[in-house]
């Protein structure tokens, strides 16, 4: 069975900031959880200063879900490494049942 072509620009298009993403979300208690650990990250001093020597954009597509559990724990690292340099690591999240 053939798959389906995937366009990547309208994908891109479709997506939200991690912002946008977060505050779609319906579930409060995901959201909060969310939101708990987002409070409990912090990036490691040498880790933020190669983030923000990026000299090159990078743009990081996030294909998540709120009811999953890996997305619930990662999208915040994510998130908040992404945020250190917005201009070079361009963050969209995108649903994972979503298609342009």
């Amino acid at each position: 069975m053939a798959v389906p072509a995937l366009d990547a620009k309208a994908v891109w298009a479709s997506g939200k900031s991690y912002a946008e993403w977060l505050a779609a979300i319906k579930n409060p208690h995901m959201r909060t959880e969310m939101e708990k650990y987002d409070a409990e990250i912090s990036i490691p001093d040498d880790v933020a200063k190669k983030i923000k020597g990026l000299k090159r954009p990078v743009h990081v597509l996030a294909i998540i879900e709120d009811w999953c559990g890996d997305v619930r724990r990662n999208a915040p690292p994510l998130a908040k490494v992404c945020a250190l340099n917005p201009e070079m690591l361009r963050l969209r999240c995108v649903d994972k049942e979503t298609r342009p």
